[in-house]
């Protein structure tokens, strides 16, 4: 096997279309990290579901951040820095406060039967993949073609940020149907992720970037990073080598 790199961070995102959070160490399902992207945003009176990058009146979504605390809790954070649980009762009222019209949560009917919160039980507005990973070599590449600043990592809301020992152009888009080693879990790369307008939305210390998306669509056919099913599952831990079968 050919080491390719080692994970440099590890981000979980337990309400879609929310921010995310930074882990050392999670636990791998076949389904992907455990708590990742098990709530959803939902408008109360029709019942459909956030979509940020398709509907505008969506992308405060990406103005909150969720996370999981040591007792497992969920927690959904606003702007001004409060917090609130998932399950609390005033959340709705808050939700609506800040998108400008009526907001809850909801559990996704794939994770319902897991335990946590009593909440609505809603579907997704797309199948996630259970594992996305971004290299560094590939945010490096589209940042040296931009003139609007960086492309921070946290735009393209990856599960794992890889450290390439490839300093290629996109090294994982040659990876399409390989095995990864990473840590003590396999996943085979099945497909690129193609890009939409989450990647230009701001977000809290994010300004709007336009051109990240633009730069995508012209360097590499609107693709970053790829999408991973997992074989054999475990546990993930920052700084693990990663490795591809020959």
């Amino acid at each position: 096997m050919d080491k390719v790199g080692h994970i440099q961070e590890i981000w979980r995102y337990p309400v879609s279309s929310t921010g995310g959070e930074r882990c050392e160490t999670v636990t791998l399902h076949e389904r992907g990290i455990a708590g990742d992207r098990c709530f959803g945003l939902f408008e109360t009176n029709s019942g459909a579901i956030a979509t940020p990058e398709k509907d505008v009146r969506w992308r405060p979504a990406l103005l909150l951040s969720s996370r999981i605390d040591g007792a497992g809790k969920t927690w959904l954070r606003f702007p001004d820095g409060n917090e609130l649980p998932i399950d609390d009762h005033h959340l709705p009222r808050r939700l609506s406060s800040h998108f400008g019209f009526a907001v809850s949560i909801g559990k996704y009917a794939d994770t319902a039967e897991e335990l946590g919160p009593r909440l609505p039980v809603i579907g997704r507005a797309y199948q996630a993949s259970p594992l996305h990973l971004l290299s560094s070599a590939s945010i490096e590449h589209i940042e040296n073609r931009l003139t609007s600043g960086e492309a921070d990592r946290r735009r393209f809301r990856p599960s794992i940020l890889l450290e390439a020992s490839i300093t290629d152009p996109f090294p994982e888009d040659g990876w399409i149907g390989a095995i990864l080693h990473i840590g003590n879990i396999r996943a085979i790369v099945i497909e690129k992720t193609k890009r939409c307008g989450m990647t230009l939305i701001a977000q809290p210390e994010l300004p709007e970037q336009p051109d990240v998306l633009r730069t995508i669509l012209r360097t590499n056919h609107r693709c970053l990073g790829v999408y991973c099913d997992v074989v054999e599952t475990g546990t993930l831990r920052a700084g693990d080598d990663v490795f591809i079968e020959g």
